[in-house]
C-alpha cells in the first residue's frame, strides 16, 4: 500500500503571487479550503494506507486531527525549504515502514479519487520500483510525485522539476512515467490560475473551495474584476509555489 505526504508551509504566508487580487486573510482562507479538498480525497482513498502532513503551522496540525491523518512537525526534521523537508520526511516515513510514497501539493482543489487512482495505476504499470510524475498544466512543474522506494531519488522541486525528476530517475536506474490528469495539473499559483478556478469551481459544488468562493464573495468579485477593462494586467505571473 502507498503512503501519501503533503508538505505545507505557513498558511498565513502562502500564495504570495495572489496578493495582487487577494488579501492575506483571503489567501489564507483559500489555501485552507484547497488543502481540505485534497485531504478529503486522500483520507478516503482505499489505496492509500496512511496520509501525512509535514508542516510547522498549528492549523495544519488541526487539519490532521480533523481528517484523522498523521503529522510530522517540520521543525523536528532539522531542515528548511521544500526539497530538504521532503527529503527528510521521506526518510522518516521510510524508517517507519513506507515503501511507496505519493507526494502531493495542497493547491490542487480539482483533484478527485479518479486522478489518484490513475496515478497509482500508472505506478503499477512500472516495476516494483520507479518514479511517476503528474506535471502541472505547462508540463514543467511537479504537482504529484510517486516514488518507490520512498527515498529512491532526491527531490528537485522548483523550475523545470518534472524534467529534473525524470533525470534523477534515470540516474538511479529506475523506470519513469508521466501522467497528465486534469485534477492533478491545475494548481493555483497565479491570478490567472485563480481566474480559471473561479470559472470551473461550480462543477464541484460540494467542495470546500467552491463553498469558500461563494461564502466569501471572492468568486463573484474576481469574475467582475476580470470582466472589467483591465487589459489582463493583473492576471499574469509565473509558477510554481510551495503551498
Amino acid at each position: 500500500m502507498t503512503w501519501a505526504l503533503l508538505p505545507l508551509k505557513s498558511f498565513a504566508s502562502a500564495k504570495q503571487r495572489l496578493s495582487a487580487i487577494l488579501s492575506g486573510a483571503e489567501r489564507q482562507g483559500l489555501v485552507t479550503a484547497m488543502v481540505k479538498d485534497v485531504l478529503m480525497v486522500l483520507s478516503n482513498h482505499p489505496q492509500l494506507s496512511r496520509v501525512w502532513i509535514v508542516s510547522d503551522d498549528p492549523d495544519a496540525h488541526q487539519l490532521c486531527q480533523q481528517f484523522g491523518i498523521d503529522f510530522i512537525p517540520e521543525s523536528s526534521l532539522g531542515v528548511s525549504g521544500l526539497n530538504p523537508v521532503v527529503t527528510a520526511a521521506a526518510a522518516f516515513l521510510e524508517a517507519k515502514g513506507a515503501g511507496e510514497l505519493l507526494i502531493i501539493h495542497g493547491d490542487l482543489p480539482l483533484v478527485d479519487a479518479d486522478a489518484i487512482s490513475a496515478m497509482l495505476a500508472t505506478a503499477r504499470s512500472l516495476a516494483s520500483a520507479g518514479v511517476v510524475v503528474a506535471p502541472d498544466i505547462h508540463g514543467t512543474g511537479t504537482n504529484c510525485l510517486w516514488v518507490s522506494p520512498a527515498t529512491a531519488i532526491g527531490f528537485a522541486y522548483g523550475e523545470n522539476s518534472c524534467q529534473h525528476h525524470k533525470l534523477l530517475a534515470a540516474k538511479a536506474g529506475l523506470p519513469f512515467a508521466e501522467l497528465n490528469a486534469t485534477g492533478l495539473s491545475q494548481d493555483i499559483d497565479t491570478p490567472e490560475d485563480f481566474l480559471d478556478l473561479v470559472a470551473v469551481a461550480s462543477n464541484r459544488p460540494n467542495s470546500h473551495t467552491f463553498r469558500y468562493l461563494c461564502d466569501s464573495g471572492l468568486g463573484q468579485r474576481i469574475a467582475e474584476l476580470n470582466a472589467a477593462n483591465l487589459n489582463g494586467k493583473i492576471f499574469s505571473g509565473s509558477r510554481h509555489e510551495y503551498v
